[in-house]
């Protein structure tokens, strides 16, 4: 549970416009979602969602995150 915690603050700290820095969230199916704008993503009750580019997005519960990595910036 503390995992989940840190996953969701850590997520909410990193769509401050403010602080704003590109991410990618890595879910336990391995499936992978970059995010690389603060208005990207959703977080409503147990859920997340990332609007995706081509007009399409990916919904998935916050228990299915597993890791949210920090982007390294191109060199």
């Amino acid at each position: 549970m503390t995992e989940l915690m840190d996953h969701n603050e850590k997520i909410i700290k990193l769509v401050d416009p403010a602080r704003f820095v590109p991410f990618t969230i890595v879910l336990a199916s391995g499936d992978r979602h970059k995010v690389t704008g603060p208005r990207q993503v959703a977080m409503v009750g147990n859920m997340i969602i990332v609007i995706l580019p081509r007009a399409t997005h990916a919904m998935f519960k916050k228990t299915e995150v597993v890791k949210v990595e920090l982007n390294k910036p191109a060199a």
